[in-house]
């Protein structure tokens, strides 16, 4: 009986992984950045650095954790990250200490519901906020793997 649920668990672990790796397709797979003197240039978004400054658009996911430098009527969709199903107004100011609430930050896989505007990246894959969430779920689940197949043994 322990070993058929522990073997339910893996089960369950390994389809959360596969869940995990598809948000990678959630990824844009090219951005627009300003470098160079401001030449607007699109780029893979895998080349994305913190400091560079990108573009949004209505329609686009945000390929990074950003800090929005101007906007023009910006709301920014968060449901993937905060589980808030209204688009969010975004501002130049920062309304709140609470990182996730602030109305100047767009961050990774959120969809850009209105406006437009530019943004400076501050934290990309692993670094992002839904990049370290994900990177602690794996880490707990490879934990209670590890229990569990002690607990059989």
């Amino acid at each position: 009986m322990i070993i058929a649920n522990a073997i339910l668990n893996v089960y369950q672990k390994i389809k959360s992984l596969k869940i995990i790796r598809s948000f990678a397709q959630i990824l844009p797979k090219l951005t627009t950045v300003r470098r160079n003197n401001g030449r607007e240039q699109q780029i893979p978004t895998s080349h994305l650095v913190p400091g560079d400054v990108i573009l949004l658009q209505m329609g686009d996911k945000v390929p990074a954790d950003c800090r929005i430098i101007s906007c023009q009527n910006l709301k920014v969709n968060n449901a993937e990250l905060t589980g808030e199903s209204k688009p969010v107004k975004c501002t130049i100011n920062t309304s709140n200490e609470n990182l996730l609430e602030a109305t100047n930050m767009v961050f990774y896989s959120s969809l850009i519901a209105e406006g437009n505007g530019e943004a400076l990246v501050v934290a990309t894959g692993d670094q992002t906020i839904l990049g370290e969430f994900f990177q602690d779920f794996k880490d707990k689940i490879i934990e209670i793997l590890f229990r569990y197949l002690k607990r059989s043994c």
